[in-house]
């Protein structure tokens, strides 16, 4: 197996930031052409969260994978191009109509088709699809509908001694990162009732099953799982809106200004020793006891 390493990858997504790619995916998705690029960037950033995720959970050359939610596909077709034994998902729904024109400029673009299996984490079978020992996904455990049922389908696919790594909103804290907005604290599904009714009607906001990490302890309890939460990701997050314009362009203004004064200050630091369990995005690891 290649090493797997951040300049390869960057090196990988290259033509993604070519402007004939970003004319082609707004002429077909009819994205404004900065959206267009703004997305193309989102997923690139995607795809490096994801591979310092897998470098968390101690990615191995003999490693059978999953990838849940595979989006577009570009680290899909990066990671199997590089002979990784990944098994990649990538259910069609609300919301994410763009997904196939997606998947195919960006597979145009690099010169490598991936390969994906239409499902929902729900329909693996390990008699069908067998057992992995690694299991991760990047901003998809919030979309699960029904949560449970799809979560229990991930235990059900683990190997002996196999292990899950996800990192995803925690809505124990009150903000919508998809929207960039705050929520009802509590009862997050009632924020359109407080002058946002429009989100009734939005695809994606119906996805949401506002997924805390006391979801991830009940479930991890459930299966019989250990589960580890990392540290730090609060002020990663942070940092992030300082140093990678596609990420930040998805939160408010306001927000980036904070972000840049708090760095500039210094407090990054002190948002990375808060509570795992109580920051979002949260990131999470589940393991079978050895």
């Amino acid at each position: 197996m290649n090493v797997l390493a951040a300049a390869d990858l960057d090196d990988y997504c290259a033509p993604l930031r070519e402007p004939e790619v970003r004319r082609e995916l707004a002429s077909r998705t009819g994205f404004p052409l900065k959206i267009a690029g703004a997305y193309l960037d989102a997923i690139c950033n995607e795809a490096h969260t994801a591979l310092r995720l897998l470098e968390w959970a101690g990615l191995r050359a003999q490693d059978r994978v999953l990838e849940v939610g595979a989006g577009a596909g570009l680290l899909t077709g990066y990671l199997q191009a590089r002979g990784i034994d990944l098994v990649a998902i990538e259910p069609t729904g609300e919301g994410f109509e763009a997904t196939p024109t997606v998947t195919d400029v960006v597979g145009k673009a690099i010169g490598n088709s991936c390969k994906m299996l239409p499902l929902a984490a729900r329909e693996l079978d390990p008699s069908r699809h067998g057992q992995f020992n690694l299991i991760f996904s990047v901003n998809v455990l919030e979309h699960f509908q029904p949560m449970k049922e799809n979560l229990a389908a991930l235990a059900g696919v683990m190997a002996p001694y196999g292990r899950q790594v996800h990192t995803c909103p925690n809505y124990h804290v009150p903000y919508e990162p998809h929207y960039g907005i705050p929520l009802v604290p509590v009862a997050p599904r009632l924020t359109p009732y407080f002058g946002r009714r429009r989100l009734r009607s939005e695809n994606v906001w119906r996805s949401l099953n506002f997924i805390t990490a006391t979801d991830l302890r009940r479930y991890a309890k459930r299966s019989g799982l250990e589960i580890v939460f990392k540290s730090g990701t609060f002020g990663e997050a942070f940092e992030r809106l300082c140093a990678e314009p596609a990420f930040a362009a998805r939160h408010p203004r306001l927000l980036r200004r904070v972000a840049g004064l708090m760095r500039g200050v210094g407090l990054t630091a002190a948002l990375k020793k808060l509570p795992p369990t109580w920051v979002t995005p949260m990131t999470v690891l589940l393991r079978r006891p050895c």
